[in-house]
């Protein structure tokens, strides 16, 4: 099968792989939108003020530090890395799920085209209505 044959996310690579199956693996890679958001937590520190870095950077910290006291003082250290691979895991399953429905086939900017926040937020999102179980599990 030739990895450069047309089509979106055709090209050489892993990363064309999951783009051309990536309906497939939605589910999956969420399991890593967790991680993912910690990671891009930090990077997200690089270029800023010092004073901006030092109050995310020390809240970002005791955030990590105490999940992970908590975590290993109450668990056995087996226990513990299984809670937060599954919490983290879970974590992202739950985002996607909830942000997903309500951004799929909105309309999006034209590539160049700028947009203000407010306008942005209003049409690329839709109003989900659902039962007692979906208001509670999105969040309202």
């Amino acid at each position: 099968m030739d990895a450069g044959a047309g089509g979106e996310g055709a090209g050489p690579g892993v990363f064309a792989w999951i783009g051309r199956h990536q309906a497939r693996l939605f589910f999956p890679l969420l399991l890593l939108e967790g991680l993912n958001l910690q990671v891009n937590s930090v990077l997200y520190l690089r270029g800023r003020a010092r004073r901006e870095v030092l109050l995310e950077g020390t809240l970002f910290a005791v955030h990590a530090v105490g999940y992970l006291a908590l975590a290993f003082s109450v668990l056995s250290p087996g226990k513990a890395v299984v809670l937060i691979l599954l919490h983290q895991g879970l974590f992202g399953v739950h985002l996607g799920s909830v942000f997903a429905p309500n951004h799929k086939g909105m309309m999006m900017p034209a590539p160049g085209e700028k947009w203000c926040h407010l306008r942005r937020q209003v049409l690329t999102s839709r109003n989900v209505r659902g039962g007692l179980f979906t208001d509670w599990f999105t969040g309202g």
